[in-house]
């Protein structure tokens, strides 16, 4: 799965893959070269909790 995110206003574009991992549907992506992962949990018919977490040059969030 393939998803495009872009900021608007600014000039911030994140393009991601996405895969399902268990019960989650997780995206990486680079913004500013640095690993953007998100990640969706608790997916029902009706919502999701969504995260995402830019990690530093370590690797970290």
């Amino acid at each position: 799965m393939y998803f495009s995110w872009a900021l608007e206003g600014r000039a911030v574009y994140c393009a991601l893959v996405g895969r399902r991992v268990g019960d989650q549907i997780v995206q990486l992506g680079y913004w500013d070269d640095r690993p953007q992962p998100w990640r969706f949990l608790e997916v029902t018919d009706q919502s999701f909790r969504w995260q995402a977490h830019r990690l530093d040059d370590d690797g970290e969030s």
